[in-house]
């Protein structure tokens, strides 16, 4: 495009620079098997569950958190300017005015529930442990739907699963002990 015409993109060039500024990224991120966890602190700061393994996912999510270094978080004590504690039973976190848990062992379940905004669950965990509806993610989530983003919000938590983004192709079918977990709307007749 040679015309006057090629300046009408300006506008539309700028937009797309600006979206840029409406990506937020998640508060927490759990990979396929529950194993891998990275918390957003926020301002360029990630840490991540401890262990050598998943490099290859470690080294992506740094990417997506666009930070050079995501330490992992500290297996004992209260680190990160006193937002993130933890203990052998799980770790205790505030991230967006909420706090939540992130449990690895049933014990850390009795002691939070009721206690905390939310609950992630990343060992198995019996889900009736907690009482209330503050459980966000279990393993049987992360099972059944693979990787987990949440975020926080003043609405509630927010969670995006790679099925949801990944849809239903031929290569990534669910098995049928999957599937009869999904929820499934009934189909319209006409």
């Amino acid at each position: 495009m040679r015309g006057k015409c090629r300046l009408g993109g300006i506008p539309l060039v700028g937009a797309g620079f600006l979206s840029i500024l409406a990506v937020t990224a998640p508060d927490v991120l759990v990979n396929r098997d529950g194993r891998l966890v990275a918390v957003n602190l926020g301002q360029g700061n990630v840490v991540m569950s401890p262990g050598s393994g998943n490099r290859f996912e470690r080294d992506m999510w740094r990417r997506r958190f666009a930070v050079t270094d995501a330490p992992d978080w500290q297996r004992d004590g209260i680190g990160h300017s006193g937002r993130l504690g933890c203990n052998t039973s799980g770790c205790i976190v505030r991230l967006s005015g909420k706090t939540a848990s992130l449990v690895s062992r049933p014990e850390a379940v009795f002691e939070d529930c009721g206690r905390v905004d939310y609950v992630i669950l990343l060992k198995r965990v019996p889900r009736n442990l907690c009482s209330g509806g503050d459980v966000v993610l279990s393993t049987f989530h992360v099972w059944r739907d693979g990787a987990h983003a949440v975020r926080f919000t003043d609405g509630g938590p927010a969670v995006e699963t790679s099925r949801v983004a990944r849809g239903d192709r031929p290569w990534s079918r669910l098995l049928p002990q999957k599937r009869q977990y999904l929820r499934t709307s009934p189909t319209k007749r006409p």
